[in-house]
């Protein structure tokens, strides 16, 4: 959730769609660079992300999902990695570092 300003929320909408409705609902439009989404990965989740994290060491990213899985992806190769497997939706993934990372679902699992 983002705050426009104090008392003035709005959910799900991209930062530079933000600043647009800001400044219009404050009479003073200005010009703004449009936002640019990217590219998408190969081999995304079948279902919802539910979590994303980043490594802060290198390109690494995980992605967990309702699908019952966490992806891991070489983001700036937009190559899968591999795939670890669920019971359950998975709702929350970390990363320790580059070698090892942790995943929990629905399915009351901790995998590492």
């Amino acid at each position: 959730m983002f705050e426009l300003w104090p008392g003035v929320t709005s959910k799900g909408v991209s930062t530079g769609r933000l600043i647009a409705i800001a400044s219009l609902i404050a009479g003073e439009m200005t010009e703004i660079a449009p936002v640019v989404l990217g590219d998408r990965l190969v081999a995304p989740p079948t279902d919802g992300v539910s979590a994303l994290r980043f490594s802060q060491e290198s390109d690494l990213l995980l992605a967990a999902s309702w699908d019952r899985t966490v992806r891991i992806y070489d983001a700036s190769l937009n190559q899968a990695r591999g795939v670890i497997e669920h019971r359950a939706p998975v709702l929350s993934v970390c990363l320790r570092d580059d070698i090892s990372g942790f995943s929990g679902g629905l399915d009351g699992q901790v995998r590492r």
